[in-house]
């Protein structure tokens, strides 16, 4: 059980961290 649950939070941590890179870079301040 807890290797599901830690598959799954690295696994998110990803998604959310590409997402302000990516307006970052259209939008250099």
């Amino acid at each position: 059980m807890l290797s599901a649950s830690y598959v799954i939070q690295p696994r998110t941590r990803i998604l959310p961290d590409i997402v302000p890179i990516r307006p970052n870079s259209s939008n250099p301040a």
